[in-house]
């Protein structure tokens, strides 16, 4: 494993991978827990090795001018589910003029996405702008 071109190392029990099929426009790093299969199974020791190696990614990120990032850590919660706890962490691109980033871990990571208005108000909005509609 460790001779794989995408491995790139680990920190304690932690592996970490440049992932084969990335999610972010800017690639994506995996990084996986070593027999720990749940969010309570992972010590302090772990969080500590977790932080080295995402040290080590910040560096190589700020080399590149890159300074945003979507990072969500992945938890089994059934028993009878035996996956190891992982993360994958995608760096972002800043979008001109504004510098907004180009999209948020909810929908890049968990493939969820957010609307920040409700159908209802937007439709509050529009229904007087077609009201005096002579096609409709």
């Amino acid at each position: 494993m460790e001779r794989a071109e995408r491995y790139l190392g680990r920190c304690g029990d932690i592996h970490f991978l440049a992932a084969f099929s990335p999610l972010g426009i800017l690639g994506e790093i995996f990084m996986l827990f070593t027999d720990r299969f749940a969010i309570d199974d992972i010590t302090e020791g772990d969080w500590t090795f977790f932080s080295e190696g995402l040290t080590k990614i910040f560096r190589y990120l700020k080399e590149r001018q890159t300074f945003s990032f979507n990072l969500a850590v992945y938890s089994g919660t059934e028993p009878e589910v035996q996956s190891w706890v992982y993360a994958r962490l995608c760096p972002r691109i800043l979008i001109p003029p504004w510098n907004t980033s180009d999209i948020n871990y909810f929908e890049k990571l968990h493939g969820e996405v957010i609307c920040v208005i409700s159908p209802e108000e937007m439709a509050q909005g529009l229904k007087p702008l077609f009201s005096d509609d002579k096609n409709g």
